[in-house]
């Protein structure tokens, strides 16, 4: 899956299924039974030139079979104006 790594913060990033002109692989947080979404509403994140609008989320992230986080804050892009796209 395309993720960004966000190395000033904690934060993760991932394509949602709704993110219309992202590329590659997206994640459907309807398809996971433990995804939950808990921001207010969208917000707007900024990656160097790249502006993305999504909302934040938690969820059971593996970065391998053994290797897995419950509750992990991420955020799920919705928008972008050029994030994985080129």
């Amino acid at each position: 899956m395309n993720v960004i790594f966000d190395t000033s913060t904690d934060w993760l990033a991932l394509q949602g299924s709704q993110c219309a002109n992202c590329r590659g692989n997206k994640f459907d947080s309807a398809a996971s039974a433990t995804s939950v979404s808990f921001s207010g509403g969208k917000s707007e994140r900024k990656y160097n030139d790249v502006v993305v609008q999504g909302t934040e989320w938690l969820d059971t992230v593996c970065l391998n079979r053994s290797t897995c986080i419950e509750s992990f804050e991420f955020y799920l892009i919705s928008q972008s104006d050029n994030i994985l796209a080129k």
